[in-house]
C-alpha cells in the first residue's frame, strides 16, 4: 500500500524528475491512497502549466481527463475530524505548509503499513519523523516513456 501526495502524483501527467520511477512504482501497487485534497492540487498544477503555456489546450484537456479517470480508482481519504486533529501537532513539530500537514495526517491513518510517496523534501522528512517509510520518486530516475505525448517535452 502506498500513499501518494500531489507533488508525486502530478508526475503521472507532467514530465518531471521521477516521472518514470513513479510510473514504475505505481504499476507494481494494488492499493494507492491519497487525500481528497489532491484532486484540487493536481487540477491547480495542470491549469497553471496551461496558463503558463507549457501545455496546449488539447494537451491540457487530455491530461486533465486522464487524471479524472485515474482519480476514480484511487482510494481517497476524506478530511475528517480525525485527520484535522493531527494537523496542529504536525505544524508545531515540523516546518510544513497547511496542505502538506493535511496530506501527512491523512497518510498517518494507515501507519505503519504504508509507504509515503512525495517529492517534497520537508514533507518526506516529516513522514519519516512520524514513523512512515518515505519514498521520493525524484531520487529514483529510470528510463522509459509514459502514456501521454507532450507539447514542450514536459508531459509524459
Amino acid at each position: 500500500m502506498i500513499y501518494v501526495d500531489s507533488s508525486s502524483l502530478v508526475k503521472r501527467y507532467l514530465l518531471e524528475a521521477g516521472t518514470d520511477a513513479l510510473n514504475d512504482r505505481l504499476a507494481q501497487e494494488d492499493h494507492v491512497v491519497t487525500s481528497v485534497l489532491t484532486y484540487a492540487e493536481i487540477h491547480s498544477a495542470l491549469a497553471r502549466k496551461h496558463r503558463e503555456r507549457w501545455l496546449s489546450r488539447k494537451s491540457f484537456q487530455v491530461v486533465r481527463r486522464a487524471f479524472d479517470r485515474e482519480w476514480a480508482i484511487l482510494e481517497r481519504v476524506k478530511i475528517t475530524d480525525e485527520v484535522l486533529s493531527r494537523v496542529p501537532g504536525l505544524l508545531e513539530r515540523y516546518s510544513l505548509r497547511s496542505n502538506d500537514a493535511l496530506q501527512l495526517s491523512s497518510a498517518l491513518l494507515f501507519s505503519p503499513v504504508l509507504v509515503f510517496v512525495s517529492s517534497d523534501l520537508r514533507l518526506l522528512e516529516a513522514a519519516e519523523g512520524c514513523g512512515l517509510m518515505a519514498w521520493n520518486p525524484a531520487a529514483h530516475e529510470s528510463s522509459g516513456a509514459g502514456p501521454f505525448p507532450g507539447d514542450r517535452g514536459d508531459l509524459i
